[in-house]
């Protein structure tokens, strides 16, 4: 399995295969907070899983896992991790959301309802419906969505390195609407380059 060229398109054009080398490099970053803002145990199910799978192949050397916990990730946090470790896979088990965004920071809701286009708890603009993932700003005391364009753009960038797969794990980090079928965050990673 790991020997073996990776390579995947919804794109129209076949990408270009690039070998899978030993060990194969794992970044997963489980960022799981609770309404006060701390850090929760809740869904670490997912984790334990994960490295319970992949405990023969990290033992025989043929994966390297790096897991790392946030209780409030900062979006510069999540680059630096991704950038630096040069991995093939990205697992993200965190929040995510797809709708229509406040554009007021102060509020920063989200709403699923595609129809809106003012925030009913603010009456500001809301901007078109995508897929984000949360994050903190860099005081950690307010979330901060990451929407799928800003997240293409990255993982664009890191598909011309390393990186080769992402997973998510995150609520609605699939969803999209239905006149905008790539404006979710797993669409907009898909053209990316990453598959």
């Amino acid at each position: 399995l790991l020997s073996r060229d990776l390579a995947r398109s919804i794109t129209g054009k076949p990408p270009r295969p690039i070998p899978i080398c030993d060990p194969l490099k794992i970044l997963y970053v489980e960022s799981r907070e609770n309404k006060t803002g701390r850090y929760t145990e809740e869904g670490k199910e997912e984790g334990k899983a994960v490295e319970e799978a992949l405990k023969p192949l990290v033992n025989a050397k043929k994966i390297e896992l790096k897991k790392e916990k946030y209780y409030s990730p900062t979006f510069e946090q999540f680059i630096d991790e991704l950038t630096v470790g040069g991995f093939q896979v990205l697992h993200f088990d965190g929040h995510g959301e797809f709708g229509r965004l406040c554009s007021n920071p102060e509020c920063g809701t989200i709403f699923p309802h595609e129809d809106f286009t003012l925030c009913p708890r603010c009456e500001a603009p809301l901007y078109e419906p995508k897929g984000y993932l949360e994050f903190r700003d860099r005081s950690r005391k307010k979330k901060e969505w990451i929407d799928s364009e800003r997240l293409k753009k990255l993982f664009a960038e890191e598909a011309s390195c390393s990186l080769r797969l992402v997973v998510f794990s995150a609520c609605n980090s699939s969803r999209t609407a239905e006149k905008i079928l790539f404006a979710g965050v797993v669409q907009a990673i898909l053209l990316s380059g990453i598959h």
